[in-house]
């Protein structure tokens, strides 16, 4: 164990707050223990972990951690590995430039459960950041998303949705609404396989400059793993392996909004009756290196047809 100047503790691989400050370039750093270790309050002595302003830097959930961190000046919340929470009532992120994040690899990330026809998060201070925590199947039918962003600067990184179990299903997984502008969903994974989601992903609203990159999406979707629901302006989408699994369904639809902006190096698998079928373009996205397939076992072809002049 050691203790740094400001009484901040590194306890094994745990990491002191006075560290993630000096690497993010941030405030003060808030860091959620894990729920499986009943004897952690006492091995960390937090009448030591104190930052010079007399407040805590351990806290016991997400809760308590958010509530003490101040808005623009880059606070930045560590959730420990193994924590785990399930949510009854939505979590508002209004603080503006807050970033959560899970520490952990696999199946050991922080792990937030909804249980409750709600948002477990409504993002609506700008510039904050969700990254690495997992999102499991809910236990209550109809939970309306995992993250709802209706700010601008919101990032999206590596996290892991599931989207339902036996009877019990998200509505979409993750939704942009309106205030949403330049969101950056990055290094996202998501399965659906027992209820239909509506979507992965809606862009509900006329947001603009919104990026998805690096996505990896695969199950069953009612109306696409991707769509809009306004006219979303010059998004990007890239480096993404998308896949719905539901019969005579888009993957991809950007009908209902003609959502602009460039398509790139996208995978799509769908099971729509014809190749074409699969992606509804609409009149505003252009696309390059983008290829489908209708069926397993065959290699997509580029989709939609090649410009001739």
């Amino acid at each position: 164990m050691k203790v740094f100047n400001r009484g901040v503790q590194i306890l094994g691989p745990l990491l002191a707050p006075s560290f993630f400050g000096k690497l993010f370039g941030t405030g003060h750093v808030y860091y959620v223990k894990p729920s499986t270790s009943a004897d952690y309050a006492s091995f960390i002595r937090e009448n030591q972990v104190v930052y010079e302003n007399g407040k805590k830097a351990v806290y016991d959930t997400l809760d308590a951690a958010l509530a003490a961190t101040t808005a623009s000046v880059g606070d930045v919340v560590i959730i420990a590995p193994e924590y785990t929470e399930t949510v009854t009532a939505v979590k508002t992120l209004s603080k503006a430039g807050v970033s959560i994040i899970g520490l952990g690899s696999g199946m050991l990330r922080p792990t937030i459960t909804g249980n409750a026809a709600i948002d477990v998060f409504d993002v609506t201070a700008a510039n904050v950041t969700i990254e690495n925590i997992i999102f499991p199947a809910p236990e209550t039918d109809d939970q309306t998303a995992d993250i709802n962003v209706a700010a601008a600067g919101c990032t999206i990184r590596n996290t892991y949705h599931i989207g339902s179990k036996t009877s019990k299903n998200k509505t979409d997984i993750i939704t942009v609404a309106s205030g949403g502008d330049d969101l950056l969903v990055e290094g996202v994974r998501a399965y659906n396989t027992v209820v239909d989601c509506v979507s992965w992903l809606s862009l509900e609203a006329a947001v603009a400059r919104p990026r998805i990159k690096n996505c990896i999406v695969q199950g069953t979707f009612s109306t696409g793993v991707l769509m809009d629901e306004a006219t979303a302006t010059l998004a990007l989408v890239e480096d993404c392996v998308f896949k719905n699994t539901k019969a005579a369904t888009a993957v991809v639809t950007f009908t209902t909004g003609n959502t602009t902006g460039v398509f790139n190096r996208v995978s799509i698998s769908g099971r729509h009756t014809t190749l074409a079928s699969n992606v509804v373009t609409g009149t505003g996205m252009d696309f390059f290196d983008t290829k489908a397939t209708e069926e397993a076992g065959t290699n997509g072809i580029v989709i939609p047809a090649a410009e001739a002049d």
